[in-house]
């Protein structure tokens, strides 16, 4: 907490990837920039900059710079398609999070799904607060600003997005889908 890491750089195929796999229900990430990320997922399925999935609580992270990327080849496969500036699957508590990062995946045979400048899917329940990005986001299914997919009701408040977003379906500013309330 309170650090500084310029330069993270990962190349690779793993379940969660990111600087941490899994954040977990009792884990707590604060005061946290990183700077010039290099991050690219080749057969994940949850990929973020800062954690592949988050169950615990975030809260004050930057993340400047670089980029994240989905390079996925899987025809009908449930893996490697959930990519998020920061975390890919959430399920846990964001507080003042900000990304400034490309993100964008190819979509070969089934991938670049779920596709968000900060998160790409987040689950029923998870409590999102002051979210704000200006990175550019591209992908295929489900691609948004802020947020790919909103499993149920989330509680959202102090969001905004300011880059470019583009995708074939589902494409949304702040939330490209919602299965519920936002």
């Amino acid at each position: 907490n309170g650090h500084n890491i310029t330069g993270l750089s990962i190349n690779r195929g793993s379940y969660d990837l990111g600087l941490f796999g899994v954040i977990g229900e009792s884990g707590s990430v604060q005061d946290l920039t990183l700077r010039n990320v290099d991050v690219v997922g080749t057969s994940n399925k949850f990929t973020g900059a800062l954690a592949g999935k988050n169950r615990g609580s975030i809260s004050n992270v930057d993340i400047e710079l670089g980029s994240v990327k989905g390079n996925y080849n899987g025809y009908g496969s449930t893996s490697a398609r959930v990519l998020g500036g920061a975390v890919g699957r959430n399920d846990g508590d964001l507080s003042d999070v900000h990304t400034s990062v490309s993100v964008s995946t190819s979509y070969n045979y089934g991938g670049g799904h779920h596709v968000g400048g900060i998160v790409g899917r987040s689950g029923a329940g998870a409590s999102l607060s002051n979210l704000t990005s200006d990175g550019d986001v591209s992908g295929h299914n489900n691609v948004g600003g802020l947020i790919a997919t909103a499993e149920g009701d989330i509680n959202g408040t102090g969001w905004y997005s300011e880059g470019s977003v583009s995708g074939q379906n589902n494409v949304g500013g702040l939330v490209g889908r919602v299965s519920g309330k936002v």
